[in-house]
C-alpha cells in the first residue's frame, strides 16, 4: 500500500512539473538565445560558442515574442557546474521583447552554462560555452 501511494504521488509530482511548464511556455515563445560578446542596438554581436579568457564579459542575449503578460524570466550562469549568479529580468507584455544579461568571464577559464527560466524556475533553454 505505502509503495503504491509513493508512486501516485510521484506520478501526480511529475503532472504537476509538465503543467508548470506548460503553463509557463503559454506567457511567452523564445524566438532566439544567443551568446555573444556584446549587445548593441538591443542585437547581439559576436556570437560563438568559445570566448578568449581576456574577454571582459559574455552577454546571454534572448527575443521572446508574443508575451501574454508581464512576466519574470532568470539568466542562472552555471561555470563548472556550479552557479555562479541568477539574474532576474522582467519581459513585459507585448508582441516582441529583447534582454539580456552579461557575466564577467576574465580569467574564469572552462565550461559555462547559462539557462534562461521562467517564473516557475523551468529552465526554458540553456546555451553551453567555453572560455579558453
Amino acid at each position: 500500500m505505502a509503495r503504491k501511494l509513493m508512486m501516485m504521488i510521484v506520478v501526480a509530482a511529475v503532472l504537476l512539473a509538465g503543467l508548470s511548464s506548460a503553463a509557463a511556455a503559454e506567457l511567452f515563445r523564445l524566438e532566439r538565445m544567443v551568446i555573444a560578446t556584446a549587445v548593441v542596438d538591443r542585437e547581439p554581436v559576436g556570437p560563438a560558442e568559445s570566448f578568449a579568457a581576456d574577454l571582459d564579459r559574455v552577454y546571454a542575449f534572448i527575443e521572446a515574442r508574443e508575451i501574454r503578460e508581464d512576466t519574470t524570466v532568470s539568466f542562472v550562469w552555471f561555470h563548472h557546474g556550479v552557479e555562479v549568479a541568477a539574474v532576474p529580468l522582467i519581459l513585459g507584455q507585448g508582441p516582441r521583447w529583447r534582454t539580456f544579461s552579461s557575466i564577467n568571464v576574465r580569467q574564469r577559464p572552462g565550461e559555462w552554462r547559462v539557462e534562461l527560466r521562467d517564473q516557475g524556475n523551468n529552465t526554458v533553454q540553456s546555451a553551453e560555452f567555453r572560455v579558453e
